[in-house]
């Protein structure tokens, strides 16, 4: 009977010939054309109101779309969907993102991930591979797809939100059904601000260093061979003042990522320490509590002051009561 549904729910050709033929002749075994609602809402969105800082991030995270695995109650792969654009706000007023799909009797596990494709692609190249190895859950995994020899990221990549049902789904073929996936943020933005090194018309690379392998579930995003990568960019001095951003995946207190200021016109580094330090430190000097999976923004800024050190801070607080000697 499986094989019966995915050519139903893929193969539209066929199902409009299944379909002509209950219409031809008896109705009763017929399937309907969806007995599954599928919503899809960011955790944002989910009343009641969520504690201070997870809102903050509806005003920058774009949704292309959304992919949504489904597995059967032993966990193996059973069907693939995909939906187009989500728009943030819109489940507040009403208008749900919704997938309707039609399933067999039976208990369900649903997996989503946003923006798949380009960058974020799984260790299954096509959907042919995943139908004809209905691999295990924990087999699935992200991974970002660039050349092991080109370890860089000089533009952003694309926010990536992950989300599955907690518990099993019981689905019944002739009953109407809703399930729920809510969705929550595995990509943050990082922005950095550097004052005091003058208008010099240098050039100033601005690079941190993972090794993601962030792990929960499906949610597990992994790079190719293994190994760091790195997230860079370039600025040029051209005023008092340098501003860059970095959308980096899976901030944690338990990671090291290293990050380093250089100028590359006289090949002099200006400051070397670890990224994660940063924001702890500066969150605990200040008495306020740091949940990684509240916060999605953080706002850091060096200033330079001639004869001195640098002075940092983390979304105004201090990382060092006292300048950091060069």
């Amino acid at each position: 009977m499986k094989t019966y549904i995915k050519k139903l729910v893929f193969l539209p050709v066929v199902a409009v010939a299944l379909l002509s033929a209950c219409i031809r002749e008896d109705m009763k075994d017929c399937p309907p054309k969806r007995n599954v609602r599928l919503f899809i809402v960011t955790d944002t969105e989910v009343p009641p109101p969520l504690p201070n800082g997870r809102m903050t991030y509806l005003d920058r995270y774009v949704i292309d779309s959304v992919s949504v695995y489904v597995f059967d109650e032993s966990e193996r792969f059973f069907m693939l969907l995909s939906g187009g654009f989500y728009t943030m706000g819109n489940h507040a007023l009403g208008k749900t993102y919704e997938l309707p799909i039609w399933l067999e009797d039976g208990t369900y596990h649903f997996v989503a991930w946003t923006n798949q494709g380009g960058i974020y692609k799984t260790n299954f190249e096509t959907k042919d591979d995943l139908y004809r190895d209905m691999p295990h859950m924990g087999a699935i995994h992200m991974r970002l797809d660039f050349p092991t020899n080109a370890r860089e990221i000089r533009t952003d990549i694309p926010d990536l939100h992950h989300g599955m049902t907690r518990d099993q789904q019981i689905i019944e073929r002739k009953k109407d059904n809703t399930v729920t996936v809510v969705v929550s943020p595995n990509t943050y933005k990082v922005n950095f601000t550097v004052k005091g090194l003058g208008a010099t018309g240098n050039e100033f690379d601005f690079s941190v260093t993972d090794r993601n392998g962030h792990s929960r579930g499906m949610n597990n995003v992994i790079t190719p061979g293994g190994g760091d990568f790195h997230y860079i960019r370039t600025c040029n001095a051209t005023t008092g003042e340098m501003n860059v951003s970095m959308i980096m995946l899976n901030l944690s207190s338990v990671k090291n990522m290293p990050f380093t200021l250089t100028n590359e016109t006289t090949h002099e580094g200006l400051f070397s320490g670890d990224l994660i330090n940063l924001i702890v430190q500066s969150y605990q000097n200040a008495g306020q509590a740091l949940d990684f999976s509240k916060i999605f923004e953080f706002d850091i800024v060096l200033t330079y002051i001639a004869n001195v050190g640098v002075t940092v801070t983390v979304n105004t607080w201090n990382y060092s009561n006292n300048p950091i000697e060069l």
